[in-house]
């Protein structure tokens, strides 16, 4: 099955995961929840390829490698982490960490 309608689906899919990435990276919510809607993997990460396409609009905004969470840290995307995230990682800490170190 790689007829026209397999390019669609592929050409979708890339089309909606890119769009993913910039709203991670503005924390822009609901492309990230389109991506994960149509089971896109909370995993997958950037490639170099796709860095290419992203970076002349996005300069220094996309590096190979990264997913949508470290895209999301990058901005201070608490919304998007919201739905990548566990509800346990989002809760704030009980533990003070500078009593780690004294």
């Amino acid at each position: 099955m790689n007829g026209p309608a397999t390019q669609n689906v592929n050409s979708n899919g890339a089309l909606i995961w890119l769009e993913a990435c910039i709203g991670a990276s503005r924390n822009d919510a609901p492309p990230v929840r389109a991506f994960l809607d149509v089971g896109g993997s909370r995993t997958r990460r950037l490639l170099d390829g796709e860095v290419a396409m992203l970076s002349p609009a996005h300069p220094g905004v996309f590096s190979s490698g990264a997913d949508l969470v470290n895209l999301a840290l990058q901005s201070g995307g608490g919304d998007v982490l919201a739905l990548l995230l566990p509800a346990e990682a989002m809760r704030p800490s009980q533990v003070d960490i500078r009593e780690l170190f004294l």
